[in-house]
């Protein structure tokens, strides 16, 4: 690949891998100071990369993007829009759709299912509309499915559950799904994973501008995924945690992956705290990003003011 660019491009010219797997292309094209495009399908894969690149002395900022709306068109493509997204999904849930409601849309054992949009995140307020609409149902709870969720949700589940008197958990919609045919679901049922969101507990330290964000406690929610021989040797919360991040300036829109610390397998300790300087006094918000031994994020918001 080194003698292929070489020969191709000369310095500043742009590289793109449209099936990066593991970023060997794109690690080359950095250190030969080519710009460059990579696109994968794999949260695996493009986490790999992440940390592949990053590992490269001087490595120039990055930005890893979602095309953000995918998930419908792919699965308009596959037959499965508007109701038939919700019954798709339920039935990948093994969950049992319920009529009469507007936010309600299935029941999975003693439990109730919401499914969210498409081409948005679920927000406190549809779920909120679930639980009010839940107090006449006999439920133990509420499952809300969500491809992503509104910052800060998580945090808030628990007075929201107080308050209609029940358990509410968030679970991840896997993208695996999106590889599954309508008529081919039903035979993938049991390779599907629905992950909860995982706790996420952060300090913050404030010393005129220099602030210091420390991982005070993560806690997987769904340990049985883990193979059991993995799982016998984490002694500690730092041993499911792979990669974090920091955005000490977020704007509500993409994440600026300003400090990071990870693990390679010739640094297996992970470090917990980031120290960042600001220039300026303000208002300022940060966001965390945690990704898990399993490929899952886990945000975290804070805000302060230096």
């Amino acid at each position: 690949m080194d003698r292929i660019i070489r020969a191709s491009l000369s310095e500043g010219s742009l590289v793109a891998d449209f099936f990066c797997g593991s970023g060997t292309t794109l690690a080359v094209a950095e250190k030969l100071k080519r710009k460059w495009i990579g696109c994968d399908l794999s949260k695996f894969e493009i986490h790999l990369t992440r940390k592949r690149l990053l590992d490269i002395p001087g490595c120039r900022p990055f930005q890893i993007l979602n095309l953000g709306r995918y998930q419908k068109q792919k699965l308009l493509e596959n037959g499965n829009g508007g109701r038939r997204y919700i019954e798709f999904i339920l039935k990948l849930y093994n969950a049992s759709p319920l009529q009469g409601f507007a936010y309600i849309h299935g029941k999975k054992g003693d439990r109730l299912v919401h499914i969210g949009p498409i081409d948005s995140f679920v927000t406190l307020k549809e779920i909120t509309e679930a639980a009010r609409e839940a107090i006449n149902v006999s439920a133990r709870g509420i499952d809300v499915l969500g491809w992503d969720f509104e910052m800060g949700l998580y945090d808030l589940l628990g007075d929201l559950a107080k308050e209609y008197g029940m358990d509410i958990r968030l679970k991840q919609i896997p993208h695996e799904v999106l590889e599954v045919k309508s008529e081919q679901g039903l035979g993938r049922l049991e390779e599907l994973k629905f992950f909860d969101l995982n706790c996420l507990d952060v300090g913050l330290e404030v010393k005129g501008r220099e602030v210091t964000v420390s991982l005070k406690k993560f806690v997987i929610a769904n340990p049985e995924y883990i193979p059991e021989e993995v799982r016998i040797t984490i002694k500690n919360f730092k041993a499911y945690i792979d990669y974090w991040a920091v955005d000490f300036d977020y704007k509500g829109d993409f994440f600026h992956n300003m400090r990071q610390e990870y693990r390679t397998k010739k640094n297996p300790e992970l470090r917990t705290s980031i120290t960042y300087q600001y220039d300026n006094p303000g208002q300022y918000t940060i966001l965390v990003k945690v990704v898990d031994i399993l490929g899952n994020d886990t945000n975290k918001l804070l805000t302060l003011r230096v």
